[in-house]
This record gives structure tokens, C-alpha cells and sequence, in this order.
């Protein structure tokens, strides 16, 4: 992709992307307070449902641990961003591993979802969450 397009001797245009596929940092810091607000939340509440052991988990136990694993570029829905959590859990030797994702639709709106590996062994399965806390799709990144 070029940056400047060349129209004539010493002039230049600006290419403009005709699809907005960059996730801006504003868009994600914004994406991040809705995985904190919304989707951990929903994380969390999926987990003490499914949980073979019934350790219950804070919204705290999450958050706390939350960083940016990895920014790629996906040719379906363009920008993706994935973050990841650790929580030890009592008795155990190994943490858990949450992951969360950030992307960019079609229609240019930014999505986020949870990694529901933690309760049915799929980890590159996402269930993404609209702004009411409720599951709208299910999306696969490798």
C-alpha cells in the first residue's frame, strides 16, 4: 500500500484507505474500558458457572493481571488486538489463562469478546459482547 500517490511533476496526493482497518490508540483505549467494564465481567461470570472446581472469581482477579499479548493484522476483520490474564487459582500448580480480543468488523466498528477456551477447550473461539453484556456472535482467530 502506497502512502502518497504521484499526480504530476512535484505534486502528491494522499492515499487514503478507503476502509478504515487500523484500530486507532483512542479506539483502543476505549475497547480496553469495555473489555474491563463489560466483557471480563461476563468472563467472570461464565467461569463461576462452569468451573469443575467452584473457585469463584473477582472481576479484581482479572483485571489486575490484564496486559496486551499481540497486534496482527487478520485479512477477514483487519486489525486484531489480543490481550491475556493470568489467575492462580488455590490448589493449583498452573494459572488459567483469559484471553480477550479487540478487532474491527466489516461495517468499521470495533469489537470485543472473551476466548472461550477457559470453559470448553476451544481457545481460538471468541464469543464477541455487545454494549448490554450479551453474546451477539462467536468469531474464530487462529
Amino acid at each position: 500500500m502506497k502512502l502518497f500517490e504521484h499526480i504530476s511533476d512535484n505534486q502528491f496526493k494522499l492515499c487514503e484507505d478507503k476502509e478504515n482497518t487500523f484500530i486507532s490508540k483512542i479506539e483502543e483505549q476505549e475497547a480496553l474500558q469495555f473489555i474491563r467494564s463489560i466483557v471480563i465481567p461476563y468472563a467472570v461470570k461464565k467461569w463461576n458457572e462452569n468451573s469443575p472446581q467452584h473457585w469463584q472469581l473477582t472481576r479484581k482477579d482479572i483485571s489486575f493481571n490484564l496486559h496486551r499479548l499481540k497486534r496482527t493484522k487478520n485479512i477477514n476483520t483487519t486489525d486484531v488486538i489480543i490481550y491475556s490474564a493470568f489467575v492462580k487459582l488455590p490448589g493449583n500448580r498452573k494459572a488459567h489463562q483469559f484471553r480477550f480480543v479487540t478487532y474491527k468488523d466489516a461495517n468499521g466498528k470495533v469489537r470485543s469478546g472473551v476466548a472461550t477456551g477457559i470453559w470448553n477447550n476451544n481457545t481460538s473461539d471468541y464469543e464477541i459482547i455487545d454494549e448490554k453484556g450479551n453474546k451477539i456472535v462467536r468469531v474464530y482467530f487462529p
